[in-house]
This record gives structure tokens, sequence and C-alpha cells, in this order.
């Protein structure tokens, strides 16, 4: 079963603590969830508020190219999110 990290400061992480998914249709595991304590979690979003400051001053055709790299990676990856979409959705 796979098991999803969490994106913290910069980086992917796996941690200890995770939780099962659990498909709505059959009730069967799907996946884990990296999961975190509240002060993580609190952290991360002052982490993120700071990385947002420096991410505003980036030039615009920066930011652009970098979402379409982005974009790209997505596409790229696009079969794994749609494998769990569709086996959340198959219904009993």
């Amino acid at each position: 079963m796979k098991t999803y990290s969490l994106y913290l400061n910069g980086k992917l992480t796996i941690t200890d603590s995770n939780l099962v998914v659990i498909n709505p249709a059959d009730g069967e595991p799907l996946a884990r969830m990296c999961t975190v304590e509240r002060s993580t979690v609190a952290q991360a979003l002052t982490d993120a508020h700071s990385a947002f400051k420096l991410w505003r001053q980036v030039p615009g055709k920066k930011r652009g190219e970098l979402l379409r790299q982005l974009a790209t990676e997505l596409e790229r990856r696009r079969d794994d999110g749609e494998s769990l979409s569709a086996a959340a959705c198959v219904s009993s």
C-alpha cells in the first residue's frame, strides 16, 4: 500500500505516524497518509508564509516558467492521481 508523504518546508517528508485512507465504496484500505502534530502544522504555515514573501519577489516571467515546469510534472504523474480518484469513486 502506498504511503503519501507531506511537503514540509520544501521537502517531501515521510513520518512514522500515518492514517489509513479507506475507499468509501468498498471499505477497503486504499493508501496511507502521513500525519504530524499541530505544532508541525503551525510551523508549516509559518514556513509557507515566509516562502510566499520570497515567491512574490520573483519576476512574473520566471514564476510562469516555474509554474509551467510544475504543470508538466503534474501531467507526468497524472495516472497516479487518476488511479486514486477512480478507486475512491467505484461503487460496490
